[in-house]
């Protein structure tokens, strides 16, 4: 707690002498939150959560159970790899999250799709990243060295949770839905989605700004050598570090730099899939007991981490992934040559 007041004050008596950097990096963030992350998040996340309840996502994923039947993914994980892989982060994390905590998929079927599942959507590669290389480099290139490296991860995550290795949950489908229904039987309604997308929504634009004022303020330091800034600039945000690696490194090193960086995705995106595995618990009945002033009663809601999912093994995979798509842009670029003969 002493080492956050610390950090908190000092921020603060920064931000009070650099009000126009911080209002400027605020706004920046702001816009790239109601810009483009609510448009492509909200609708999937009040989308997925009514399918959740009506009990379609099997009959939605029954076309794709062949595909995925010899990784032995319940239909269950089957929706969660899709969402992660097409709705963009954080919606896969968030999806494994709800699965686990309502006993819709097994603690190690959990552990291996979160390792896999939580990465930016297709529409920003091909909307945003892609066309900044499109003169030099063909798309399936880019789709090959972000996406082929999954199939490499999948190997070594399946074997190291084989312990809890994945399967069908032991509770059925439709028996379990603690979050949108209770013992007195109400039903979930769209109001429901709404107000849970809009509070995850609320904590992602949170982060997108504090971020956005990070990097600007290191933008704007001096001293700071070129390379370092390029690099925290990357590791931090995704749209920002592929933004400033396409305008600072030439080609192929800016497509092997970008092909990187959306991999890792950023530690924005990393602190918004942390965001999403917590869930919101208040013991009224605890509260009123310990402590009868509403003030106190309100500190004592407290935010528990979904059990099983550790964001510290998540960094792990993402910075495995992101080597492993940098190695494979290289050769696709170029920049590595292998003599087979």
């Amino acid at each position: 707690m002493t080492k956050t007041t610390i950090v908190a004050l000092f921020s603060l008596i920064f931000m009070v002498f650099h009000a126009e950097l911080i209002t400027k990096g605020a706004a920046s963030g702001l816009l790239l939150w109601y810009s483009s992350v609510v448009p492509a998040l909200f609708p999937f996340m009040v989308l997925s959560a009514m399918l959740s309840v009506s009990g379609g996502i099997s009959r939605l994923v029954r076309p794709f159970a062949v595909i995925f039947r010899f990784s032995g993914l319940s239909p269950e994980g089957i929706y969660v790899l899709l969402t992660g892989l097409f709705c963009g982060c954080p919606m896969g994390a968030k999806t494994c999250a709800d699965f686990l905590t309502e006993k819709r998929i097994s603690p190690g079927e959990a552990r291996f799709l979160f390792a896999l599942c939580n990465h930016p959507s297709p529409m920003f590669l091909t909307g945003f990243v892609y066309p900044m290389f499109a003169a030099h480099i063909p798309l399936s290139s880019f789709v090959f060295a972000i996406y082929m490296p999954l199939l490499l991860l999948a190997i070594p995550a399946y074997r190291i949770y084989q312990n809890a290795s994945p399967r069908h949950s032991d509770v059925p489908f439709s028996s379990c839905n603690p979050k949108f229904g209770d013992a007195s039987g109400s039903v979930f309604s769209l109001d429901t989605a709404i107000l849970d997308s809009a509070e995850i929504l609320v904590k992602i634009g949170g982060y997108l700004i504090f971020y956005s004022i990070l990097i600007l303020v290191i933008q704007n330091t001096h001293g700071i050598p070129d390379p370092v800034r390029l690099f925290f600039s990357g590791v931090l945000e995704i749209t920002t570090g592929i933004r400033s690696v396409s305008d600072s490194l030439p080609y192929p090193y800016s497509a092997i730099a970008a092909a990187a960086i959306f991999s890792f995705g950023g530690f924005s995106a990393m602190s918004q899939t942390n965001a999403v595995l917590r869930l919101h618990r208040s013991s009224a009945e605890t509260a009123a007991t310990a402590a009868p002033n509403v003030f106190l009663q309100n500190s004592l809601y407290r935010t528990e981490k979904t059990a099983g999912l550790s964001i510290r093994q998540y960094l792990l995979w993402k910075i495995a992934h992101a080597a492993l798509t940098a190695a494979i842009m290289a050769v696709l670029t170029g920049v590595l040559r292998f003599h087979i003969f």
